[in-house]
């Protein structure tokens, strides 16, 4: 996929995470806009990612991206 923006200078923020049945999504925020990035998980357990096109077919570079920022937030406890 040849993107407009190079994934690695993106100012990319979350801003929140919601959680509703069986779904997740991301509001995020950048330097090049804002957005949503949703993950519905189906009963059979496969997922389906709706990025607005910031990704395609196979490249999930913008959902590693806000994965690796969704880490870097949650604090594990033990």
């Amino acid at each position: 996929m040849k993107r407009k923006n190079n994934i690695e200078t993106i100012n990319l923020k979350i801003d929140r995470v919601i959680t509703n049945n069986n779904a997740i999504r991301f509001e995020w925020s950048s330097n090049i806009g804002f957005g949503q990035y949703d993950i519905h998980i189906k009963d059979d357990g496969t997922m389906i990612g709706l990025s607005e096109t910031m990704d395609s077919n196979e490249d999930k570079d913008f959902l590693k991206k806000l994965f690796s920022l969704w880490m870097d937030q949650i604090m594990i406890k033990s």
